[in-house]
């Protein structure tokens, strides 16, 4: 019998881009934090929305409250982690890594990629802090995705849905990061399983850049569900631009969304449009919002949403 003072978290989402897609490619998207957390976090909403859309089955997995961890399953049909074939990790803060070990081995997944056979899903980590620096997980990831996802989504949903092996699954994540030019990594993906990529190399190992989107406008970092239990609660996010105009040296941020890109007025309120039959709570999310459309405040914006 549930438990009366536990929140009915699928119960009370209210889907704007619709529900996860049956298809093929069965991906568990994990936020090693809490669900509150993990919803209030647009890289989950969006890659979640992103991968149903294109026709990969994509459901979520956060980290279960009581400690330590029983079995983890996934959000949608509490399915074990090591029943998919791929584990899909988005992480904002390395100290969630903490909990990412206990959260695989929980789910029938061995932590350690040398642990792992054919049997197991492929374990993928992205997101600000694997930007950062990904080297704290080369041994437990299979891959880890630099920068942004958006330039290089298509390709990637497409592999995560059609492949039929796990060993075409690696070719294509090698062919994605393959150097452009024969001499820089083309950017994205870090895979260190590779020779080339193998730290011990140090200078001599092959340089894979951070991939980012030169135009955001083609494509919208936005909620796909609205849920009362995360700190904005039944509120619409939606990124107004990406990056900073200024140069702080100690700002991470700066350094991994460079170089500033805003998005139009008007793709803004499309977009918040249909989010408006669902609820009439919005939050602009941005680095620098005052930096926001060349240099303008968000005014412009504020007063066309009052209306």
């Amino acid at each position: 019998m549930a438990r009366s003072d536990v929140p009915d978290y699928l119960h009370d989402e209210t889907h704007i881009t619709g529900g996860p897609s049956r298809d093929h490619g069965r991906c568990v998207l994990v936020f090693p934090n809490s669900y509150e957390a993990g919803m209030s976090s647009l890289s989950v909403q969006t890659l979640y929305s992103a991968l149903s859309v294109r026709g990969v089955t994509c459901e979520r997995c956060f980290r279960p409250p009581e400690r330590p961890f029983g079995t983890v399953r996934s959000f949608e049909t509490g399915t074990l982690l090591g029943g998919f074939d791929f584990v899909l990790v988005t992480s904002s803060f390395e100290l969630d890594w903490l909990n990412l070990p206990a959260m695989l081995e929980a789910g029938g997944v061995p932590p350690l990629r040398s642990e792992r056979t054919e049997i197991h899903p492929m374990v993928i980590a992205g997101g600000p802090a694997v930007t950062c620096n990904p080297e704290p997980l080369a041994d437990l990831v299979d891959a880890c995705w630099i920068g942004e996802i958006e330039p290089l989504l298509d390709p990637l949903a497409a592999l995560l849905r059609d492949a039929a092996s796990r060993e075409e699954v690696e070719e294509g994540l090698r062919a994605l990061s393959v150097p452009a030019d024969g001499a820089t990594g083309r950017a994205g993906v870090y895979l260190p399983h590779l020779p080339e990529h193998a730290p011990e190399r140090a200078d001599e190992r092959t340089r894979v850049r951070r991939l980012f989107a030169e135009d955001v406008s083609a494509f919208s970092t936005e909620s796909a569900i609205i849920t009362p239990h995360t700190t904005f609660a039944n509120r619409f996010l939606i990124e107004i631009s990406r990056g900073c105009r200024r140069t702080c040296k100690f700002c991470l941020a700066r350094g991994i969304y460079h170089p500033f890109r805003a998005r139009p007025p008007q793709m803004l309120l499309e977009r918040i449009d249909q989010a408006l039959p669902h609820t009439d709570r919005v939050g602009l999310v941005g680095t620098s919002t005052a930096c926001w459309s060349e240099g303008r405040t968000c005014r412009s914006l504020r007063c066309a949403l009052r209306a």
